[in-house]
């Protein structure tokens, strides 16, 4: 026990304590219980390479196109929130030339087929990774 904490040493208890210890609760404060504390083993730390460590050139492939899936499918919500801000400017701003506004709708609308076919692309990569 931590003398700090250690009541039994206070003058007066003549080394004794009233109270009565629970088992094991020496051994958790860090003193010796008798010998029947198991020793732990320390948790071994390897690299991050240990990932690949039984992977062949074919899981490696696949794991690399599973990372490059799932950055591709997080990033685009992001997209697609700048894509609908501009719609929203498109259609707030008011059709002041009509060929301009529908030419920016246009624009918007390929965009917004441009990214879900990125994102179906992305999400099968990111997917089909798992299944194979």
């Amino acid at each position: 026990m931590d003398p700090k904490w250690d009541f039994r040493r206070l003058p007066g208890c003549n080394g004794r304590s009233n109270l009565a210890e629970p088992a094991g609760i020496t051994a958790a404060m860090g003193g010796s219980d008798g010998g029947t504390r198991k020793a732990k083993a320390k948790p071994v730390l390897g690299s991050f390479m240990t990932v690949f460590m039984h992977a062949d050139a074919a899981d490696v492939v696949l794991m690399v196109l599973g990372l490059l899936g799932a950055v591709g499918d997080g990033l685009s919500m992001p997209v697609l929130l700048l894509i609908t801000g501009s719609v929203y400017n498109n259609f707030g701003g008011g059709a002041d030339n009509v060929q301009e506004f529908s030419s920016k709708v246009n624009m918007n609308a390929r965009n917004l087929v441009f990214l879900a076919a990125g994102q179906w692309v992305m999400t099968f990569l990111g997917e089909h990774r798992v299944t194979c």
